[in-house]
């Protein structure tokens, strides 16, 4: 998909902040899906992609992202998942952007 392997992080680390910090982009697990870390993700500024359409346990990210106001993070499909993360990766200005307005903006919504 054009990421350099080095741009890559997976695995677990508990607690995640010292990694969230550390990150561009959060990509939401499959066939269940985060809840917690979708929450400290955005309050540290880090977008999220999650995947939609999926048994409830799966759907946790995408209420969330639809009411945060960021319904483009939210993938209908597998392929759309991938390019929504290469879309957000390419885009640095936007990236840097949205880093520094996501706390607050999550801050604002009716969940925050």
């Amino acid at each position: 998909m054009g990421i350099a392997r080095e741009r890559l992080r997976i695995g677990c680390h508990s607690p995640p902040w010292d990694v969230l910090r550390s990150i561009d982009i959060s990509l939401d697990c499959f066939p269940h899906n985060s809840g917690t870390t979708l929450f400290e993700s955005l309050y540290l500024g880090v977008p999220f992609v999650t995947l939609a359409g999926r048994p409830s346990v799966g759907t946790v990210g995408h209420a969330i992202l639809r009411e945060l106001g960021h319904p483009e993070w939210v993938a209908n499909s597998e392929a759309e998942y991938a390019n929504i993360a290469v879309l957000l990766a390419a885009d640095w200005p936007r990236l840097t952007a949205t880093r520094a307005s996501l706390r607050g903006e999550l801050q604002a919504s009716a969940d925050g």
